[in-house]
């Protein structure tokens, strides 16, 4: 940020759009990872999830709370709320007529769902670390309306991936199934 001698922010569109390349990347980051996931590549996602330079590991661009991962699977469930159908703006190979509008949409929300399950097995490192704790629900009406028709959806990607034991063993999270 930029101030002038009143301190008021100079630069407020630049911030602005900064703030959108980044959530716009982190779209991308998202449906790759649903791509990742549609193509069987377990080890590159396993890759995604675990890797980190830093001591403790930091992911920031991995959800870090229920309340992200919910808002996460709420965004990408709904195809039409951005400007363009998200199948349009992230084709998928062999998923690009009419009859598979949806399989994008699923790909990408069984990642999120994958990352659900990840957060079970994040490590507690710090007191304000809350991977699991319940999310906040919204206060307006409309999107409470749409979280409620999402659970519905939501639970049928979990048991999805809850049944691909391939998955679960590639990327270690097999055990946390298990326990």
């Amino acid at each position: 940020r930029e101030y002038d001698d009143e301190w008021n922010v100079i630069n407020k569109k630049q911030i602005d759009n900064r703030n959108n390349e980044r959530k716009r990347f982190k779209e991308l980051h998202y449906a790759l990872g649903g791509l990742l996931l549609y193509k069987k590549q377990h080890r590159a996602i396993n890759y995604l999830l675990e890797f980190s330079q830093s001591e403790p590991p930091a992911y920031p661009l991995l959800p870090v709370s229920m309340a992200d991962i919910f808002e996460l699977f709420d965004f990408f469930s709904d195809n039409y709320r951005a400007q363009l159908p998200l199948d349009m703006k992230y084709s998928f190979p062999e998923l690009d007529n009419l009859g598979n509008r949806g399989m994008v949409v699923y790909w990408i929300c069984s990642y999120i769902t994958l990352l659900f399950i990840r957060q079970y097995r994040l490590v507690k490192r710090y007191v304000y670390h809350r991977h699991t704790d319940q999310p906040n629900l919204p206060e307006n009406i409309s999107e409470l309306y749409r979280w409620q028709n999402n659970i519905s959806y939501f639970k049928k990607c979990l048991n999805d991936i809850i049944s691909n034991k391939e998955l679960l063993k590639d990327v270690g999270f097999d055990k946390t199934m298990n326990s």
